[in-house]
């Protein structure tokens, strides 16, 4: 190897690093959060009469298993997510829903969140109880994801089996919140792809004997009431120069600029890495076979500029 880094150079790239490192902490303070309402939400309600029931303007949604004849309730949730960027990085999402009704039966139950495979409606259909009225065009009823013309798969909706995510819900009135990673994920995933975004089921533990529930939806008169999703997020760069690992300091680029990839480039650096020779003399751009403080002040140029 051509001239390698002395013990002076060592010492001046860990003091850049580490300069890096805490300018990188203030800048990661740099997120947006928004609140958003639901773009359509619904229920879906399971009859043994075989009529089809929905509730697309109802100001109620159910999900569980009535004491009524055992039948089930699956409540549906989209969300239009085109204010966010499409380089956005998901840092937290937690969604709040008002609690107005909840059978003895559901203390503790676990409502869970499954992503949609199918779009579904929305109509003019108006239940003001937990019985369900009769559908009309447009809505989502057990056996119809847009009634009268397009069937679900399966009735009771098409969606993915296994649930992003599952919450223990108590059966007191009152405002309660969902938030844990699945929920992130699904919509860091519909962030990227807008297309796969059909929303979620809510789904109750579809218990014999009643474990039913009932929130608010988005057309209830009261706002503060309505469902509110919350995301939080930071832009990741469109740049890549120094973005050399990903979280866990692995090998690969991964969008963003964190303290990750100057841990890996001091590294590479110290130990002679062909891919931390990135200057020549003078910061100039392009490898000149040596291993100099110049590699490290190009690189911590780029990572502050965000790029």
């Amino acid at each position: 190897m051509a001239d390698r880094a002395t013990s002076g150079v060592f010492g001046r790239a860990v003091v850049l690093g580490t300069g890096a490192v805490a300018l990188l902490g203030s800048l990661a303070l740099a997120q947006t959060t928004v609140t958003l309402t639901p773009s359509a939400d619904t229920t879906m309600f399971e009859a043994l009469t075989g009529d089809e029931l929905s509730s697309g303007v109802g100001t109620t949604m159910y999900m569980g298993q009535t004491t009524r004849n055992n039948e089930r309730r699956r409540a549906l949730m989209r969300f239009n997510l085109s204010t966010i960027p499409s380089n956005a990085r998901i840092t937290d999402v937690s969604l709040r829903v008002n609690q107005t009704r909840a059978i003895e039966q559901s203390e503790g139950d676990l409502v869970s969140f499954h992503r949609m495979t199918r779009t579904w409606g929305e109509g003019a259909s108006n239940s003001p109880l937990g019985a369900g009225a009769a559908a009309l065009p447009g809505d989502a009823s057990w056996t119809f994801a847009v009634f009268p013309d397009v069937a679900w798969t399966i009735p009771g909706g098409d969606f993915v089996s296994e649930a992003s995510y599952s919450q223990a819900t108590p059966r007191a009135l009152g405002f309660i919140t969902f938030a844990g990673l699945g929920l992130t994920a699904d919509i860091q995933r519909w962030v990227r792809s807008p297309a796969t975004n059909l929303g979620w089921v809510l789904r109750g533990e579809e218990q014999p004997n009643g474990g039913a529930r009932r929130f608010s939806t988005r057309e209830t008169g009261t706002t503060n009431n309505r469902p509110r999703l919350t995301v939080t997020y930071r832009l990741i760069t469109p740049c890549t120069a120094s973005d050399v690992a990903e979280a866990g300091q692995g090998p690969f680029a991964d969008g963003e600029l964190t303290a990750d990839d100057v841990i890996v480039f001091i590294s590479r650096f110290v130990s002679g890495d062909a891919r931390s020779d990135v200057a020549g003399p003078g910061q100039s751009v392009g490898p000149d076979g040596q291993f100099t403080a110049d590699d490290i002040l190009l690189f911590i140029s780029r990572f502050t500029a965000g790029c």
